[in-house]
């Protein structure tokens, strides 16, 4: 092979055979050239790393971390707080706007672990998220891929760390479930992934202890991993337990007065950069003033560009020392202005996917029902807001009441339908079962609704999209056969001897009118279930991470698809039959399954909470919008207030 630049005296000539080669003007580096491979775990790396990019990239544009001028914090390894110095041959030094840098710094680790210290506000999980993204940028193919992770749903004396990291993935990413049920263990148990562990200090004082001594348990020598916590909680932690063995502690330096004018300068529109003259002037000049002491931490340099952005008052009133005499007064002022100044801005672009363009919601309304959600969450003892765990905030008299009358409406129609179909129906054979049943699902529901039921996961391994359908339909054909004549069998044997003692004119006629047709339904139903449930099952799109709307609207399908067919099945067999046993027997069956849906559950909650003013009607709509204003993050299928102060700065106002 041969290649010659025109015009100039560049000439390359290659003979013999090469399995690959590559032409650059000018070459920096090692050139790494990597196979595509056939393993369906380094595939499913492959899309992982895909979609942890993809997930944490728009949140990082979300909270405003890929700004052209973000925040420069200082990053130093100054904690007192570590293992023996011997352990730790290394140094992590980083600024959080140079990105680049900090992989650098954390690649030089000889054990690549890391524990992010500070107090509340200095940018923790900003410092996680710049790092994830930098590490994602250059992955070399035997490095684990960095997955960020909230620990707070840990229990680390009831799971092993490994069934729980299992377990989030599938949670979080549960398009890995294409490559087979077992992907996500292995992929943990083969060490394939970094955890990030952000949020120690939100799980009790001797959960955190306790998780630092499963981690040393359960990492080997090469295992890398990064963990956030407040330095007060890690404190108590190591003193209560032990230290992450091996790993580097950094702690966030002060924002220096400089950073700040930078940081603020240059992200204020020019037209109002004016108006922080006399701010930046305090600043150098006073130090230890409470307005300089405030913006030392990249949080309240953040609410104070938020609040005064848009804002008619200009920011020197955070001067007056007589209205704002120390720096907690400051803080809970910006903390108090932040809702307002975010929901009196415009309102937001319409979302791809999205049936409606969002609609304004009141400053005042929202911060009421913002409050609303942080003391649900108090309550609950989490910082996670998980949709299914809403009907922890519903009277459990609410499930039974609309159960209860579910159910009549639904007795009601099939009492006039049987009557239209056989008017020698025995209805009063039907009013008194509907009288038991209705008092049975009633208590049911009002006492089970405090269980929790996770939502289904629409995902499955059963099928894989590389198999032919027509092989599959067959399969599917023959096994349905198979189950059917099992059944048939079994119901002969049981149900058989128990027509024959009857004194029936007929018996064989009797057991044939109800065998075959429900025989037939069971067939039918379970051809149905294979060729429509079990493939809405397989993932058929790229693998994304899993979000709140994406988990509540896979839950509903899959809950009425199930109704689709369960329903027609009914309506057919009581038709054939001519019998009320299947509407008085079936329906209360049928009702069961849907009342206990997590679906449900939320649509009762939400309607019931929107009623008593607590929450919006379209309650997904106002989180999903609050998430695109900055105020919640998503965290997988779950929703987090973006700043952990502002959760504990509407519950402290409520109370």
């Amino acid at each position: 092979m041969s290649s010659q630049n025109e015009g100039s005296h560049t000439r390359n000539h290659v003979t013999g055979s090469a399995k690959n080669i590559v032409q650059a003007g000018h070459i920096h580096g090692d050139v790494h050239i990597h196979q595509s491979s056939s393993n369906p775990i380094d595939v499913a790396l492959n899309e992982l790393a895909n979609a942890v990019r993809a997930q944490w990239k728009n949140e990082a544009a979300q909270r405003n971390l890929l700004d052209p001028a973000p925040l420069s914090v200082l990053w130093t390894a100054t904690s007192p707080v570590k293992d023996h110095a011997g352990n730790i041959p290394g140094a992590f030094v980083g600024l959080s706007n140079e990105s680049r840098n900090l992989a650098d710094s954390f690649r030089s680790l000889p054990h690549r672990r890391l524990v992010v210290l500070g107090e509340g506000g200095a940018g923790k999980t900003t410092l996680a998220i710049l790092l994830l993204l930098a590490l994602l940028e250059e992955v070399a193919p035997d490095d684990p891929i960095p997955v960020l992770i909230s620990i707070a749903s840990w229990e680390p004396h009831q799971e092993h760390l490994h069934t729980w990291l299992s377990r989030k993935l599938e949670e979080h990413y549960p398009g890995l479930l294409r490559y087979g049920r077992e992907i996500a263990q292995r992929i943990v148990t083969e060490r394939r992934i970094m955890p990030v562990l952000d949020g120690l200090d939100e799980i009790t004082a001797p959960r955190q202890a306790a998780a630092l001594i499963a981690l040393n348990r359960s990492l080997t020598s090469s295992d890398p991993i990064i963990i956030t916590c407040r330095t007060e909680a890690y404190n108590y932690a190591i003193q209560a337990g032990d230290v992450l063995r091996a790993a580097t502690t950094v702690h966030a330096q002060p924002v220096s007065p400089n950073s700040v004018i930078d940081y603020l300068r240059s992200s204020t529109p020019p037209n109002r950069i004016r108006q922080w003259y006399p701010v930046f002037e305090h600043i150098k000049t006073w130090p230890n003033s409470p307005a300089t002491l405030t913006l030392t931490t990249p949080l309240m340099v953040s609410l104070a560009k938020a609040v005064y952005a848009y804002s008619p008052i200009p920011p020197i009133e955070l001067l007056d020392t007589r209205r704002f005499p120390d720096r907690s007064s400051i803080e809970n002022h910006l903390l108090d202005s932040l809702l307002p100044s975010l929901y009196h801005i415009h309102p937001q672009p319409p979302t791809p996917g999205r049936r409606s363009q969002n609609r304004p919601y009141s400053p005042v309304k929202a911060s009421t029902q913002l409050t609303f959600l942080a003391r649900h969450l108090y309550k609950l003892n989490t910082r996670d807001f998980a949709w299914w765990q809403l009907k922890y905030a519903t009277p459990t008299f609410i499930f039974g009441f609309t159960a209860w009358l579910l159910y009549t409406i639904t007795i009601a129609v099939s009492a006039i339908a049987l009557e239209s179909v056989d008017s020698t129906t025995n209805f009063y054979m039907l009013l008194g079962s509907y009288l038991t049943l209705s008092i049975v699902i009633w208590i049911w529901c009002s006492t089970h609704s405090r269980k929790l039921i996770p939502p289904i996961r629409a995902f499955s391994s059963a099928t894989r999209a590389s198999k032919r359908m027509s092989t599959y339909a067959l399969k599917v054909l023959m096994r349905s056969f198979a189950f059917t004549a099992a059944m048939g069998v079994v119901f002969l044997i049981s149900i058989g001897p128990l027509i024959r003692s009857f004194d029936l004119e007929d018996p064989a006629k009797t057991l044939g009118s109800t065998t075959v047709p429900a025989l037939v339904l069971v067939l039918v139903g379970r051809l149905l279930w294979r060729g429509t449930i079990k493939n809405l099952w397989t993932p058929l799109t790229e693998m994304d991470a899993s979000t709140p709307p994406r988990t509540l609207k896979s839950d509903r399908t899959v809950n009425m698809l199930i109704l689709a067919n369960l329903i027609p099945m009914l309506i057919a067999y009581t038709l054939w039959t001519r019998s009320i046993m299947a509407p008085t027997v079936g329906i209360p069956l049928i009702l069961g399954f849907f009342l206990s849906s997590s679906w449900w559950n939320f649509t009762v909650s939400r309607f019931w909470l929107a009623l008593t003013g607590r929450t919006p009607l379209r309650l997904m709509r106002f989180l999903e919008d609050a998430h695109e204003r900055g105020v919640l993050r998503q965290v997988g299928g779950l929703y987090q207030f973006r700043h952990a102060r502002l959760h504990d700065h509407l519950l402290n106002r409520s109370n």
